[in-house]
């Protein structure tokens, strides 16, 4: 049986995030490491999203094949528009 952690939830949580962030990542640059598709497009989007941060822009990639090319060029499209339109609510 594993022992019970003794820090208190919200830092545990933000723990988690931070590891399952940084595999992501990781899994991302590989594949835009290994792909021709992926690398074009990699720098399609830094290109063409000048505001979306280039950690998101590489975790975009993480578990994706060729055939999934439009899904992340519009994924990235799609948080360019909101981070360049959002609406504030008062």
């Amino acid at each position: 049986m594993a022992a019970l952690d003794p820090r208190p939830p919200t830092e545990r949580a933000k723990s988690i995030a931070e590891t399952v962030l940084e595999r992501q990542y990781r899994d991302g640059l590989k594949t835009i490491q290994a792909s021709d598709w992926a690398n074009d497009i990699y720098n399609l989007i830094l290109n063409e999203c000048p505001h979306l941060p280039e950690e998101d822009v590489v975790r975009l990639f993480r578990n994706r094949h060729a055939s999934e090319a439009e899904q992340v060029i519009g994924e990235a499209l799609f948080r360019e528009y909101n981070l360049t339109h959002s609406r504030r609510v008062k």
